[in-house]
Formats: C-alpha cells, sequence, structure tokens
C-alpha cells in the first residue's frame, strides 16, 4: 500500500496565472477594438507562487480551430538527512539530482470540441516520504499519459460533457477502518512581479488500525519555506523544510532503521514552463 503524507512545494510545478499589461499613452480618438491576445492556459494547474506561460504556442488546426501547446522542463536537487532505506532504484538517498518534469501539454479550450492531453515523464516529491526518481515515479504511478480526456460544450459552455483518463492508480488502497486529517497555513509574502517567499505549516493526523503515516495512529507536522523566482518561462526556487512524526511506531518514521522521528531537508528546482 502506497503511503500519503504532506506534500511539498515541489510536488508538482504545473498551473496557471495571468499578465498584466499597461499603456504609456491614451489615445485621442478610440481605436478599432484589437482581437484578442493568447492568454495563460487554466491547465494543468501549478503550484503557487508559478504561473503558466502567458503567451503559449498556438496552431490552427484547421476545422478544431486553434490548438494548445505548452509544457515544463524542470530539474531538482534535494539534499535531507535521515533518508530511509532504498524502496526502489537510487530511492531516498541522502543528495539526489533528478528531472522532476518533462512533460507536454496539448489542449483545445473553446468551440464545441474540446480536449486536454498530457504526456511526459514526472516525479512526485513529497516531504517525509522517500524520493522517488521520475523514471520509477511515472512507469509506477499513473503512466507517460497520465490525464486526457474530450469535452463536448454546446451553446455558451453553460453545459458540458467529459470523458477520458484522470490519474488514478489501482494499486494504491486505503482500508475503510483508517481514517486521516489535517490542515494547511499558507502565507506569502510578494516582494515584487518577480521574487516572492511562500511559507506554509501542515498538520496531519491518523487514526485506525492501518498505517498511513509513519505507523497506526500517528501524525505529522512540517514547515516549509519555498522562495520563488519567476522571470517570464523560467523559474528557480530553493526550498528549507521540516517535518516531526508524534506516535510514530519504530521502524516506520526516519532514518534507514525507521526510528529517528524528524526529517530536514532543502531542495532547488529550477527550469522553464512553456
Amino acid at each position: 500500500m502506497t503511503k500519503t503524507i504532506i506534500c511539498g512545494a515541489f510536488c508538482a510545478v504545473l498551473g496557471a496565472g495571468s499578465m498584466t499589461i499597461w499603456a504609456d499613452d491614451q489615445p485621442a480618438t478610440a481605436a478599432p477594438a484589437a482581437p484578442a491576445g493568447p492568454t495563460a492556459m487554466s491547465s494543468p494547474s501549478m503550484t503557487f507562487p508559478l504561473v503558466a506561460n502567458p503567451n503559449p504556442l498556438s496552431l490552427d488546426a484547421g476545422p478544431l480551430g486553434k490548438v494548445y501547446i505548452t509544457g515544463a522542463i524542470t530539474g531538482l536537487g534535494v539534499t535531507q538527512n535521515n533518508a530511509g532505506s532504498p524502496i526502489c532504484n537510487s530511492c531516498d538517498k541522502s543528495s539526489i539530482i533528478d528531472i522532476s518534469n518533462g512533460q507536454v501539454f496539448i489542449q483545445k479550450t473553446t468551440g464545441l470540441v474540446q480536449f486536454f492531453v498530457e504526456g511526459g515523464g514526472y516525479s512526485l516529491p513529497t516531504i517525509g516520504q522517500p524520493y522517488v526518481r521520475s523514471g520509477d515515479a511515472t512507469k509506477d504511478t499513473f503512466g507517460i499519459f497520465p490525464v486526457g480526456y474530450l469535452k463536448l460544450a454546446p451553446g455558451n459552455g453553460s453545459f458540458s460533457i467529459e470523458a477520458g483518463k484522470l490519474p488514478s492508480n489501482e494499486s494504491i488502497g486505503i482500508a475503510s477502518s483508517a481514517h486521516a486529517w489535517g490542515g494547511a497555513l499558507l502565507v506569502n509574502y510578494a516582494v515584487n512581479s518577480k521574487f516572492s517567499a511562500p511559507a506554509r505549516l501542515e498538520y496531519l493526523g491518523s487514526s485506525g488500525g492501518t498505517n498511513l503515516l509513519y505507523g497506526p495512529g500517528s501524525k505529522a507536522w512540517s514547515v516549509t519555506v519555498t522562495p520563488t523566482y519567476q522571470e517570464k518561462i523560467f523559474f528557480a526556487r530553493p526550498e528549507l523544510s521540516y517535518i516531526a512524526a508524534e506516535s510514530s511506531t519504530s521502524g516506520f518514521a526516519f532514518g534507514e532503521t525507521g526510528t529517528s522521528n524528524s526529517q530536514a531537508g532543502a531542495m532547488i528546482e529550477t527550469g522553464f514552463i512553456f
């Protein structure tokens, strides 16, 4: 069974944003309205405060209309103490470098027939869990095509029908007798339009006889700081994190023997969102 735990800021890179345009001069007479310019895609979603490319690549697909092609190419480096025993090839070392995203997204967002397709490789870094390299993560979770759907939106789009594939993994299961709950506080200080410093405090608890965290009935809290710089499609963000387990069971916590109750980590992720 795959366990679920508090997710770090680098769990996923992808998301959406917007751009504001300023005019230096006001024309004396009203000019004809300009055609609508490109806008950032609303799918897939991103980890705050990253924003999507406000000028995405688009192609004229004839009868289908305009099709957008976007994506993400990112890499990360992680170092941590109390790393656990490897659960796969090169997993959960004290220090590791990996490709965190190599994905392409193709979508059509207007008209009667709309669609979205996601393809590529990715990793799913999670605070307090062994890091699994992107090759293994892609293969063992949702595959190289994790999302794809077709949408019919007749009329003004107030009604639509969708069918397709969403991320799912039948090997992941949680017994009905197990329960988890939690909460999170997110604060962010924006230095300017390019640099911000978000921080998170998170808590997660569990109950029941099934191990969801660090032994049956265990709890955990974490604090994370992720200063983020983004210049158009380029971004870079370091991250410092600390997680502590409570009411853990020996052998299920941190370290090679699973007996340590805390873990500190540092990460830097950088890349391009095109």
